[in-house]
């Protein structure tokens, strides 16, 4: 295991052929100002590291485990994730734009402000995440359980969440013009004063509770009795 490194500023290349020994664990360690862009990390773990000012934009993670790490402003754009995890880690406005991911796990996370509009997902697995205020337009999220996780004021425009289902989940706020919510299960789900007009077409299909109904009537001034 290596611990309590500063790695600012490199050089890049010897901290690479660390993360590519076997089995690499970082622990309490400093990248800032590192690009990691078009690297492959494989089989790295990170825990309680801090990163500062990194890019990651269309590198190759496999197998790679992020655990209390501070992450904001970290730049995943187009990046290539398998069977990685985002554990109780501060991300807020981290960039996943465009990024593919497969067997993802991020738990116990904030990501406020993050960006992740275009991402393709595969096997994800979102559990007491905050994306309050994020990008998450076109997001691929079908089919995918989605678990206490914090929608609020985030912007799902065009998102793809058909039969995805949410439990203890909050939308307050947020925009879902043009989202896809076919079968989506929504009853788990607060929805607060969506704007009914605005998300009729986006809800066509989904499942939500008779009292979600009320309160969605109630928002355009529709008395429920």
């Amino acid at each position: 295991m290596i611990s309590k490194r500063d790695f600012s500023e490199g050089p890049l290349s010897d901290v690479m052929a660390l993360m590519r020994q076997p089995g690499a664990e970082f622990r309490d360690c400093i990248f800032d100002g590192l690009d990691f862009s078009n690297q492959e990390l494989d089989e790295v773990s990170f825990s309680k590291c801090r990163f500062l000012n990194c890019a990651f934009r269309s590198a190759t993670l496999y197998n790679t485990r992020f655990q209390n790490c501070a992450l904001s402003g970290a730049d995943f754009r187009y990046a290539r994730l398998e069977d990685c995890g985002f554990d109780v880690c501060n991300a807020v406005g981290i960039d996943f734009s465009d990024a593919t991911a497969s067997s993802l796990g991020i738990t116990g996370c904030k990501m406020t402000g993050a960006r992740l509009n275009g991402m393709r997902l595969f096997d994800l697995r979102l559990e007491q995440v905050i994306f309050e205020s994020a990008d998450l337009r076109r997001v691929d999220l079908r089919n995918q359980l989605v678990k206490g996780v914090d929608f609020s004021n985030a912007r799902l425009g065009e998102a793809d969440m058909r039969d995805a289902v949410f439990e203890d989940c909050s939308l307050v706020g947020a925009d879902l013009a043009g989202a896809k919510l076919k079968g989506a299960d929504l009853r788990g789900a607060q929805l607060g004063d969506l704007a009914l007009m605005e998300v009729m077409a986006a809800l066509r299909g989904a499942v939500i509770s008779r009292a979600q109904a009320g309160d969605l009537l109630r928002s355009c001034g529709i008395a429920v009795i």
